[in-house]
Parts: C-alpha cells; sequence; structure tokens
C-alpha cells in the first residue's frame, strides 16, 4: 500500500497545488512568473533545487514540492 505524506509548509499549511509551491518559494522573497507556464515550472524546479542544496527546505518539502510542480508541467503540455 502507497501512502501519500501530505506535508505543511512554513505557517503549518498543507502543501497541495501549484499556488502552494509558489506561496512556499515566497516565503523565501521568490517570486516567478514570466507569462509562460512551462518556463515558471523550469524556474521553479531549479529554485527548489537550490533551496534544498543550501537546505532552507528538507528533503520531503522538496520532493512533494517537485512532484506538484511536474505534474502541473504534464497537464500544461
Amino acid at each position: 500500500m502507497i501512502e501519500l505524506q501530505l506535508l505543511y509548509h512554513k505557517g503549518g499549511n498543507l502543501m497541495r497545488t501549484f499556488a502552494d509551491v509558489c506561496k512556499l518559494l515566497k516565503q523565501f522573497g521568490t517570486v516567478i512568473y514570466t507569462g509562460d507556464h512551462l518556463g515558471d515550472c523550469e524556474l521553479i524546479l531549479d529554485e527548489l533545487r537550490e533551496m534544498k542544496s543550501y537546505g532552507m527546505i528538507d528533503a520531503d518539502t522538496y520532493r512533494m514540492a517537485v512532484m506538484i510542480v511536474k505534474s502541473s508541467q504534464q497537464r500544461q503540455a
């Protein structure tokens, strides 16, 4: 049985949607909007990688955020 762990980011908000990932980034002072959703997704993935490498977010938060962004990419493609 696969169990989906729902993750909470700062402030205790549940992270489930693309908008929630954007809110997570905004908490660290990052806003990404270029008008091109697929391009935004790539930039967000890059930012998430850097945030994880600098220890700003933990591995579970990183994995959940990446899964949400990649899912959004697939729906737009």
